[in-house]
């Protein structure tokens, strides 16, 4: 089969298409013929060696959504032929990818193979976030940082059926009115406006009681000052830089910080059909998504590495 792989780390220009062997599906797992798979800021770090451990050459990709081609032994919940969303570790930039069977979906009848492919990654990344790890309650208060790329629009979403009250940050109109449409209540021009200023503004100086943080670097250190008192604060990533912490405000605040991505793909199945329920339901919506050719694949991870994405980046494969 065809993949997009690198056997360097580099830029997005070390990203091609070859021949490699088509994978095939062991005990427990689904072998799924790739329509669309997922750009996410992971493929960046692994492109780029920020996240090492990894064997070259390699295929990049964590999520997708397809066909089912065949199914390992024991497989006895999905059959050939059924669309299917999945996400795994690895491998999806390619015509064929595995994927064990407790992290496959049939799609809801009302979800297209384009946009489930940008489902996994973002909706269970941000609902282990706000559900499971801050806990987000009716009522309460959250700052969604860059509420206008994926993750941002799905956590927005989650915030609005929980019944939060939801003020999200974003550096265009275009993405002020993706995360308006998913739910938002108040957005704001970062470029524009001082963000932390304009969230003690928003809550009458009190603080958000949660910060959903994608960026890192002087953002997050931002975002920790609109916390009200034992605030919860949460990380999805650092592409921005390493945040600067004052450990002394910290502890006289009583903020709890957390890694927001952490352990997301241990959730039970259970937590994925409880997403894709309020997908069926109409609660959720897919992200508006951005789809390159896959022979486009250095300019799709360029598109996402400049911020210039609205919503999910998505290649179409074959």
């Amino acid at each position: 089969m065809k993949a997009v792989v690198f056997e360097r780390t580099g830029g997005p220009e070390v990203l091609h298409i070859a021949e490699v062997a088509t994978p095939a599906p062991g005990p427990g797992e689904v072998l799924i013929k790739t329509a669309y798979a997922g750009i996410n800021f992971a493929d960046i770090g692994r492109r780029t060696g920020l996240y090492g451990g990894i064997a070259l050459p390699f295929i990049g990709g964590l999520e997708g959504s397809g066909t089912v081609e065949s199914v390992g032994e024991g497989v006895t919940a999905i059959e050939r032929g059924t669309p299917v969303l999945g996400y795994t570790a690895r491998g999806t930039y390619a015509e064929y990818f595995v994927v064990p069977q407790d992290k496959v979906a049939a799609l809801p009848a009302s979800m297209s193979l384009e946009q489930a492919a940008g489902v996994p990654q973002i909706f269970m990344t941000s609902w282990n976030a706000l559900v499971h790890r801050a806990k987000l309650q009716r009522g309460e208060t959250i700052l969604v940082q860059s509420a206008g790329n994926g993750a941002g629009i799905a956590a927005v979403q989650i915030a609005r059926n929980i019944g939060a009250r939801i003020i999200g940050t974003a550096s265009n109109a275009a993405k002020m009115k993706a995360a308006t449409d998913a739910g938002a209540d108040e957005v704001i021009n970062y470029l524009e406006a001082d963000f932390e200023l304009e969230v003690k503004r928003l809550t009458d100086g009190k603080g958000v009681d949660v910060v959903l943080d994608g960026v890192g670097g002087a953002t997050f250190t931002k975002g920790m000052r609109c916390l009200t008192a034992d605030g919860r604060i949460l990380s999805l990533g650092f592409s921005g830089g390493d945040a600067m912490i004052s450990f002394h405000a910290f502890d006289m605040r009583g903020t709890t910080i957390m890694n927001g991505a952490y352990g997301f793909g241990a959730l039970p199945r259970v937590e994925l059909e409880r997403v894709l329920a309020l997908f069926a339901s109409g609660a959720f919506t897919p992200a508006p998504t951005t789809v390159f050719p896959w022979t486009e694949a250095a300019a799709a991870q360029r598109l996402l590495e400049d911020r210039k994405a609205v919503g999910k980046v998505l290649l179409k494969v074959g």
